[in-house]
């Protein structure tokens, strides 16, 4: 999808708020801007958002997490509100999915809990969409990632909620002992916070 294109497929009257996940959580390593991972952007106010929203650089300008989006996702999947930062990955999709695939960034191990949550895994399954269960990296390195599919497919056939539950807790056990990798910024050393 084109950068221009991406508005067009915006949920009509939803905004950010006082949403600032995506100026904490992810690495941004663009000419313009360089932050680490799990870090705030020098440029975000918590609580309030981008300091220079009506200025900011084109890679945030272009970019918006997956809940801002025409999706089933209601007001109550905000990442700040839910504990899920969702993101369409740009990346083709593993062999055999339908694409693109994307990723639930768990911020919270207490949504795993939340029924809506395996609401939406079963309905990327049932779509035939790879579903990556990732966690945030410690700050300066990548977040972890697993593919989720295989895990609860059968569950999700079944409709068994409480299966899928605990392919989650053993999902969420293996990446949190999986070592995470230092980010590498290809534009530069991030700015200081």
């Amino acid at each position: 999808m084109a950068p221009g294109d991406r508005e067009s497929y915006l949920e009509p009257g939803r905004t950010c708020g006082t949403c600032t996940v995506c100026c904490v959580i992810p690495a941004i390593d663009t000419p313009e801007l360089q932050k680490t991972t799990s870090v705030a952007c020098v440029h975000c106010k918590e609580g309030s958002g981008c300091r220079i929203y009506d200025t900011r650089p084109p890679g945030c300008r272009e970019y918006y997490c997956y809940w801002r989006y025409k999706t089933n996702l209601n007001d109550s999947w905000r990442p700040d509100l839910s504990g899920v930062y969702i993101n369409a990955l740009d990346e083709p999709a593993p062999e055999g999915y339908g694409g693109p695939p994307v990723e639930l960034r768990i911020l919270w191990p207490s949504v795993l809990e939340w029924p809506p949550f395996t609401d939406v895994v079963a309905e990327f399954v049932r779509l035939n969409i790879a579903v990556y269960l990732s966690i945030p990296g410690p700050e300066g390195h990548n977040p972890v990632r697993t593919i989720l599919n295989p895990m609860v497919s059968e569950a999700v056939k079944r409709g068994d909620r409480l299966s899928m539950r605990h392919s989650y807790v053993e999902a969420m056990a293996h990446l949190l002992a999986h070592e995470t990798q230092p980010v590498a910024f290809q534009y530069g050393a991030p700015n200081p916070v």
